[in-house]
């Protein structure tokens, strides 16, 4: 892996995703909607994950981890509809969180997480988000894009997220 692991930019389009970015992008996106309309839309967020082969643990975790996003963040969340062709704030920034972790760089993965999660559940989250990482490098679902110069840093980011929360 690159020694640079870049974030991927908000609003940039699905299709410059890797493969295994838009596998969690559509699986986040899935499971948000089953969390917020669970009488209208019941989709099965799990059965990709399952087909994937992920083991229990990674699928579990990450059910869990998305729950504790949409309860635990400090601000509105940025996660799209599965239609839309466009990357949103939080969805890049759980990438961008589960590279560092998929590299071994957990001081920076936790950083993101302390900066997006209210304080009493970045501890859940840091175990959460480790286990839904490593069971996807273990069946070579490694998210490594996104290593060019270009993409803006986290710090920049955060900033763009804390404007739009103003608005």
């Amino acid at each position: 892996m690159s020694a640079s692991l870049v974030p991927r930019p908000t609003d940039m389009p699905m299709m410059a995703l890797t493969t295994a970015e838009m596998f969690v992008v559509m699986s986040l996106r899935l499971r948000f909607i089953a969390l917020l309309h669970p009488q209208t839309h019941n989709c099965d967020w799990q059965e990709g994950l399952v087909r994937a082969g992920l083991g229990n643990g990674a699928i579990v975790g990450f059910g869990r981890l998305v729950r504790v996003i949409a309860t635990a963040s400090l601000h509105r969340l940025d996660i799209r509809w599965q239609c839309c062709s466009r990357l949103g704030a939080d969805e890049a920034m759980l990438l961008h969180c589960l590279r560092l972790m998929q590299s071994r760089r957990m001081g920076e993965a936790c950083a993101i997480l302390h900066d997006w999660l209210c304080p009493c559940a970045v501890r859940a989250a840091v175990g959460l988000s480790e286990t839904f990482a490593q069971g996807l490098v273990e069946r070579s679902l490694v998210l490594d894009g996104g290593d060019d110069d270009s993409f803006p840093t986290a710090a920049e980011l955060q900033a763009e997220r804390a404007v739009r929360s103003l608005h």
